[in-house]
């Protein structure tokens, strides 16, 4: 990939924020990266020739010590870096807490990263967090105030805002949408980009015994900006997304199968268990960056 310049990620924020940014195109370069974790803060730093990006959950860097904030910083004149949030609860049926969103948006600034993604999630009732992300019910009502929480969020954030899709370990007993039309509605109505999960897609499928090709099927090409990889493991008939194991050879094929339909822009590798051996998230990354049309895409760059 091409040599970093901090300058020109900055006046991409600009760009992104001024028009129709992150627009599929198989001419773009993709980015191949990781989910940046504080304990292996040394070892990235160690590799950074691997990535091509880095992925910061802002929750962390807006809660970090001033040493790690400084490391973050340090480390994004270095390579580019994209948002990730756990904590905006797009889900929850009351208007967000501006004042996190305008932390978040200062960042965002700060860090130059060129989009905010979230989940399609709530993790807050009134009065509580519920430190867990939580499954909305596919309902006309929710898509309505989910649509009303997303407007608020990008009147204030200076880059394209991302729905990410989720786990779920039940379902509600009554839907008006599908999984994908419900998050195909909302991106519609909003204008929203999608972070596609492919491990949750996989997970979900697994637990719930479906083919999980017509999701993928089902998601507009427009739409999909940026992927997640990821690994869990089996508790008893479950299998739960720890973000801790191999990404399985399932989720390497199902990656496979989106990119010869969709043309996102950055695939990232997320852990957060499991840790060490590093090497053996180099090796994941490896095999992400040698799928055919992920080499063929990052040659571009």
């Amino acid at each position: 990939m091409s040599s970093y310049d901090p300058a020109l990620n900055k006046s991409k924020v600009e760009e992104l924020a001024s028009h129709s940014a992150l627009d599929q195109n198989d001419d773009l370069p993709l980015s191949v990266g990781l989910g940046y974790r504080f304990p292996l803060h040394q070892h990235i730093v160690d590799h950074l020739d691997k990535f091509d990006t880095l992925e910061i959950v802002v929750d962390n860097y807006l809660t970090a010590t001033d040493r790690q904030a400084r490391r973050i910083e340090e480390i994004s004149t270095q390579i580019p870096l994209v948002c990730h949030g756990i904590g905006l609860s797009i889900g929850t049926a009351q208007e967000p807490d501006q004042r996190y969103i305008e932390a978040v948006g200062k960042a965002i600034e700060k860090l130059a990263m060129p989009y905010y993604s979230e989940h399609l999630a709530f993790t807050n009732v009134p009065g509580m967090n519920l430190s867990e992300l939580l499954s909305l019910p596919r309902t006309e009502e929710a898509a309505e105030y989910v649509i009303e929480n997303i407007k608020v969020v990008q009147a204030m954030i200076p880059v394209p805002f991302l729905l990410e899709n989720t786990t779920f370990y039940f379902d509600y007993p009554e839907a008006d949408f599908t999984e994908s039309e419900f998050m195909n509605l909302i991106c519609q109505e909003t204008g929203s980009k999608m972070l596609f999960d492919v491990e949750n897609l996989y997970v979900n499928s697994v637990n719930f015994k479906y083919d999980p090709l017509p999701y993928i099927d089902a998601l507009p090409v427009s739409k999909v900006a940026a992927l997640h990889l990821a690994g869990g493991h089996k508790v008893d008939h479950f299998l739960v997304d720890d973000h801790g194991h191999k990404v399985p050879d399932r989720v390497i094929e199902l990656t496979e199968y989106t990119l010869e339909r969709l043309s996102p822009d950055v695939i990232i590798l997320e852990r957060d268990n499991n840790l060490l051996p590093f090497e053996n998230l180099l090796v994941d990354i490896d095999r992400i960056q040698n799928i055919e049309i992920v080499k063929r895409r990052r040659s571009n760059g």
